[in-house]
């Protein structure tokens, strides 16, 4: 058996005097950014209400580290997507017992890597962009927060 080394392209770029340099994520899937923010919701909040997070090109790629807390959320259900499919990116059927964080996708999953719009279960590329919102079920059972961050890289 042959031994080999390689090494990804995407992460690597180009070889230089036959050195491959550090990796260039910027030059393979753009610049690298964060969106953050938190969203507010009343105990008088009801079901349908929705709370838009952020408006993000379809062609960038969400990051495993996005992420939302809705451990202090006064919604019980919550879902986090676009309106044509409000739980394409999390779906989450009680906040009440969580202990941590929420994230979006993880590390090596079908839509790691992939460019938002295949994230969030579409056929092709429709070149706009996407309005991601925490959307509703049911009503309020108290006031709360849900902070949230999106890791993203491309345009």
């Amino acid at each position: 058996m042959a031994v080999i080394t390689q090494y990804a392209a995407e992460v690597f770029g180009a070889t230089v005097g036959g050195i491959r340099g550090a990796p260039d994520y910027t030059s393979s899937h753009g610049t690298y950014r964060v969106t953050s923010g938190k969203v507010t919701c009343a105990a008088s909040d009801s079901s349908g209400s929705t709370y838009w997070l952020a408006r993000l090109p379809s062609t960038v790629i969400l990051r495993p580290e996005s992420k939302i807390d809705l451990q202090a959320w006064g919604f019980t259900i919550a879902k986090i997507g676009i309106v044509t499919d409000t739980d394409a990116l999390l779906s989450v059927a009680d906040t009440t017992g969580l202990s941590d964080v929420s994230t979006f996708l993880a590390f090596d999953d079908a839509k790691w890597n992939k460019p938002l719009w295949e994230q969030l279960g579409l056929a092709s590329d429709p070149g706009s962009t996407f309005d991601i919102g925490l959307f509703t079920e049911a009503a309020a059972s108290g006031s709360g927060d849900a902070p949230f961050e999106f890791h993203w890289q491309g345009v």
